[in-house]
Parts: C-alpha cells; structure tokens; sequence
C-alpha cells in the first residue's frame, strides 16, 4: 500500500467509523454564518455517569492495542450500547431536542472520540490535550477546510469532501510525530482522529443549532 492509499484510507475509515449512520442522512442542512463548538458535546459527556465514560474510554483503549485503524467500530459500538445514557444526559443539556437524533449522536460520539484519544496519547507520547487543542488552533486555513469538508460531506452537504489530504499531515508534524515512520502510525492516526473529531463537534454542534432555530436547511459554509 502507498502513503497516499493509506491516508486515504485512514480518512474514509475514520469518517465511516465515527458517523456511519449519518450517511443515511439525505436531506441538506442550513446555511450558518459560523461552523463551530457551541459546548452542547462536552456538556453532554460531563453528565453521563462516570462509569459510563470510563467504560468508554476502556472500549477505546482496546481498540488502540489491537489497531485503532481497523478497531474503531468496536469502540462505536460501545458508544452505541450506552445510547440510552446519553439521551438522558442530552435532556440535561438540551432542553429543545429539535434537531434529528444522528446530529446528537454525532455530537457525543465526538466528544468521546477526542476524549478517548487523547487518554492515549497521553499515555504513549506525553501529549495532552491541551497540546492537541493548541495544534487544532495553529491549523493552517487547508487543513483546517480539509477536516471541515471531510465531516461535511458524511452530511452530505453541497461541495463537500477534501481534496487536499495531505494538508491534515502538519496536525501530526506539528506535535512530533512522522506519519510515514511505522513508529509513528498509530499514534499519528490517533492526532488526525482528534483533529476529525474537533472538526465533526464543531460541524455537528453548529447544525443542531441551525435545527433548532427552525430555519431552511441548505448547506453551512466554514
């Protein structure tokens, strides 16, 4: 397999696996003047128990040990099974509930994800998360609408999907990590897992937003 190949296998395994029941989701959304966290994601973690969200980082913990790249769904799937307990906690955070369920599920499973990820990172590389939301930060404009795109195209939004993948290397680069290093990989996939669920918090929260404000759904711009 090429560098390239992986890459964009790394993408589309990452985007499948963190909003694979989106893609059921036809219909076009709004247009916002801003794509970006509203808060609704962390809000909804802080108020699962805490047994639930170690349980989750757990899930996610053995898929890293046996390859986060091909064990993802395993993690998802234990998202899914607590779908009850985060239901519950979104009533805590979201009195309205106006926009479909998948946009809170998107929401939550963000946030797990960048937790979970983070958790691992910090353990393997020293790297917490306050660097890899200082990396998000220093993103450059490509990477940035690559990670925007991405996500926006699993909503199937009008222009969606990344053409300049290689753009999202620097979010690794920046934290020193080599994603071509074999060394690296993992580690490296983890970096653009966070930076892919920083980018669906802020596409997810932005939309449920737009949801709730009742207004027509065409497609946001970042």
């Amino acid at each position: 397999m090429t560098y390239r190949a992986w890459l964009i296998g790394l993408a589309g395994c990452l985007l499948m696996a963190t909003t694979a029941q989106a893609q059921t989701q036809t219909a076009p959304f709004r247009e916002t003047t801003h794509i970006g966290a509203t808060g609704l994601g962390a809000c909804m973690w802080d108020h699962v128990s805490e047994d639930d969200r170690q349980s989750a980082l757990a899930a996610f913990h053995v898929a890293n040990i046996e390859g986060i790249l091909t064990h993802i769904n395993d993690f998802t799937a234990a998202l899914a099974a607590k779908d009850a307990d985060f239901k519950a906690a979104r009533v805590q955070c979201d009195a309205r509930g106006g926009a479909p369920a998948i946009m809170y599920q998107e929401v939550v499973t963000a946030r797990a994800l960048r937790a979970g990820a983070a958790a691992e990172l910090l353990a393997s590389r020293h790297i917490d998360q306050a660097a890899l939301d200082d990396d998000w930060a220093k993103a450059s404009k490509p990477a940035r609408e690559c990670i925007y795109a991405s996500v926006l195209q699993l909503f199937h939004v009008a222009g969606g999907g990344c053409t300049d993948l290689k753009s999202v290397l620097e979010y690794a680069t920046r934290l020193g990590l080599d994603p071509k290093a074999s060394a690296d990989r993992n580690d490296s996939a983890l970096v653009f897992m966070y930076m892919n669920a920083q980018g669906q918090t802020d596409v997810a929260e932005a939309l449920v937003t737009d949801y709730e404000a009742g207004a027509e759904h065409v497609a946001p711009k970042s």
